[in-house]
């Protein structure tokens, strides 16, 4: 679509996989191969010229062998995510989602107190300042080009 804004990669990291022993995590992006999540670990989504891209995450009870809710992802200019995974009950998954910045979408950073991997606050900051940077300088270029119109256009009457 003409027009439309550059979208980027985002990310999805899980924390306290190890911790629910009595499962078996999954994650599946669109007509790939299902990959095994056994540890603490993140993902990329990829970004799309068009629909976005989407991904699963479920998980099977090793003792019953009956499957999770799943959980959906789409990369549609969306941010970085952290799901820290509570429990399971009743078949569903219980888990605190964190949004942290990237260069798709700037958030407000909450619960990042919660996170244990310092890397992803690090990474989400420093998207966020450069977003930031990003506007500053755009501001900056256009006011002085606004300035040098003006001044331009001054000098030019004073001259006629």
């Amino acid at each position: 679509m003409p027009g439309k804004a550059t979208m980027y990669d985002s990310k999805v990291n899980f924390q306290h996989i190890t911790a629910l022993k009595d499962y078996v995590f999954y994650w599946q992006q669109r007509d790939r191969e299902v990959i095994k999540v056994t540890s603490d670990t993140g993902f990329d989504i990829q970004s799309s010229r068009g629909a976005p891209y989407r991904a699963l995450f479920w998980g099977i009870s090793k003792s019953s062998n009956l499957s999770t809710d799943t959980l959906e992802f789409a990369n549609y200019y969306a941010p970085d995510y952290l799901l820290i995974i509570d429990s399971v009950v009743n078949n569903k998954i219980r888990f605190v989602k964190v949004e942290l910045s990237n260069r798709n979408e700037t958030v407000t950073e909450k619960h990042t107190d919660l996170i244990q991997d310092k890397t992803l606050v690090t990474e989400a900051r420093k998207a966020k300042r450069n977003h930031y940077t990003r506007i500053i300088l755009l501001s900056l270029a256009a006011a002085t080009a606004i300035g040098g119109m003006s001044w331009w256009l001054v000098r030019r009457k004073r001259q006629m």
